[in-house]
């Protein structure tokens, strides 16, 4: 794991707290669900903050087996109960083996979710493993092809717990005489000619900024931005001071000058 080791230290903390929580939940007399679900809910959280992927997993799934039974789509069974009792001690197994992961841990994490497929099945593989044909990202009409993202995309614990965040800050009210004025909202959604068309309108209309009456730029000939004569005279003395004081001797690109300066010399 890549996981900084601080990280772990609070991770391991953080998971026996949620892990205590659940094992007092379904061991009372009257399961508290509401309890299970909620500690099922920190672990995956904190387990996601930790990157510890397979702990996250099993405790998603110990969430969703709540959510079940308090909806009353799940029966809180005999056989049920004690899968969650011993789900909970292969987690606390987990958790402390979370600095020396071995091949031993991932065989717990594979048996622990085959026997919760039978009350809560996922598919715990990444959307991103999965293989698109690469032509179910492209339009068929010819124009630009662009990616959109997903209306509802997958998001991460981390940028949900932002998220939260920021919708919790207190913005401060903009004063009526610095408000400014709303912008219309952007056009999205323009796709392949339409997005074509679109870029050729706005580009067609640059010409409307021109200035009227404003008198064209004049062309400067190349001949005058070139020395001759007598000013290419003075620049080949400027440039036979700068090699007689430098210290290195002189690149080839200030000798090529220097030979063109001589043949502009000549030229008046």
């Amino acid at each position: 794991m890549t996981t900084p080791s601080r990280l772990l230290d609070f991770f391991t903390l953080e998971a026996a707290e949620y892990l205590s929580r659940i094992e007092v939940a379904i061991a009372s007399e009257t399961p508290d669900i509401g309890a299970l679900r909620a500690g099922a809910r920190g672990l995956r959280g904190s387990a996601t903050m930790a990157r510890s992927t397979p702990i996250a997993n099993i405790a998603g799934r110990l969430e969703t087996i709540a959510a079940k039974i308090s909806s009353g789509e799940l029966e809180l069974s005999d056989p049920l109960r004690r899968l969650i009792g011993a789900t909970a001690e292969i987690l606390n197994t987990l958790v402390r083996s979370v600095r020396n992961w071995t091949s031993t841990q991932d065989e717990l994490v594979r048996r622990a979710l085959d026997e919760l497929d039978t009350y809560a099945p996922g598919a715990d593989s990444e959307p991103e493993n999965l293989i698109v044909p690469i032509s179910q990202l492209f339009y068929s009409d010819g124009g630009p092809h662009i990616v959109e993202v997903a209306s509802t995309a997958r998001t991460t614990f981390e940028q949900r717990l932002r998220e939260k965040q920021t919708r919790a800050t207190p913005l401060r009210p903009v004063p009526a005489q610095t408000a400014q004025p709303t912008q219309p909202p952007l056009r999205r959604g323009l796709r392949g000619a339409a997005l074509r068309d679109a870029l050729g309108s706005s580009i067609a209309q640059m010409r409307s900024i021109e200035r009227p009456g404003e008198p064209p730029q004049q062309i400067v000939p190349i001949q005058a931005l070139v020395y001759r004569g007598d000013a290419a005279v003075k620049r080949s003395q400027e440039l036979r001071a700068q090699i007689l004081s430098a210290t290195r001797a002189p690149s080839r690109d200030v000798i090529a000058e220097l030979c063109d300066l001589v043949e502009l010399a000549r030229v008046e």
